[in-house]
């Protein structure tokens, strides 16, 4: 089970890519603390704070990078018993960037937790693809 989001970025896959892996710049459009090491074997680390207060850790490693077109890695909340896998896809589209994300996985998520857990991802996914075109859009 997986869903999918693309947004289209009015800037260069070099942009978009510098946006992703330069951690100052990862930290404007996403949050502070984000942490996303672009190799093979690299961490990725998401702190955030639950509605009610809670702060939460979300952590993973890096499984595959290609340098300005894809990067993939593991993604689970620090009390999840599961894991999932997230894939940022970057292709050039008429003078502009396509970028995707594809969150996939979820057939690990216990049923009863699965759908709540896909559609907040969604919701959380939106914003940061709008985030991220804002910021690298603001810098071309």
């Amino acid at each position: 089970m997986e869903f999918e989001l693309s947004t289209l970025i009015k800037a260069s896959p070099h942009a978009v890519w510098s946006a992703l892996t330069d951690p100052a710049k990862l930290e404007r459009w996403w949050d502070e603390g984000v942490i996303l090491e672009p190799a093979a074997g690299g961490h990725f680390q998401e702190p955030w704070q639950r509605g009610e207060g809670v702060f939460v850790f979300t952590a993973g490693k890096v499984t595959e990078v290609v340098p300005s077109e894809t990067i993939s890695f593991t993604w689970a909340d620090e009390e999840w018993g599961f894991e999932t896998q997230v894939v940022f896809a970057l292709t050039r589209e008429e003078g502009s960037t396509r970028f995707s994300v594809r969150h996939l996985g979820w057939e690990n998520a216990p049923t009863q937790e699965r759908t709540q857990l896909m559609e907040s991802h969604r919701g959380g996914w939106t914003s940061l693809l709008a985030s991220l075109k804002d910021f690298v859009e603001g810098q071309a």
